[in-house]
């Protein structure tokens, strides 16, 4: 993939659930059984995605490499912090060159710490945000499935 002459961008985004489904028909049926909290098929794991971003309290950001979409993801804030609401990157981004960039993107918006609360099957998503400096500061139960929190710090 070319590199070159393109900038990466991160622009808030409308229309929340047209691009979960953007990046979820991406995903192959394994990844919609077993790795998704909701464990069911595109439609069910759309909603279920979008009923936590559909808030007007919660931002959602693109992030861009030209005029491609690499990935989105949600940002919340409130009294007791700022909170990543969900993420997803692109499976052609999903590269040694792409994810610092995408996590560059996303740093800019917070600017410090967050946390962000990952179903603990969701073992690829969680090694992942590992690798970019999160740490399990703790577990939580939420509608008898298992949460892990995760924190960034600046």
């Amino acid at each position: 993939m070319d590199m070159e002459n393109k900038q990466i961008t991160c622009l808030e985004e409308k229309n929340k659930e047209d691009i979960v489904y953007l990046f979820y028909r991406e995903e192959d049926d394994n990844w919609h059984k077993t790795v998704h909290k909701n464990k069911g098929d595109i439609d069910s794991n759309v909603a279920d995605t979008f009923s936590e971003m559909k808030d007007d309290d919660t931002t959602m950001y693109l992030v861009k490499w030209g005029d491609e979409i690499i990935g989105f993801f949600g940002y919340y804030e409130d009294k007791t912090g700022k909170a990543l609401v969900g993420f997803h990157i692109g499976k052609k981004f999903r590269t040694k060159d792409f994810m610092p960039l995408f996590w560059e993107e996303v740093k800019k918006v917070f600017k410090t710490t967050f946390f962000i609360a990952i179903f603990e099957e969701n073992i690829p998503a969680i090694d992942h945000l590992k690798r970019q400096g999160c740490e399990i500061i703790n577990k939580l139960e939420i509608d008898l499935k298992e949460y892990c929190i995760l924190q960034l710090k600046f």
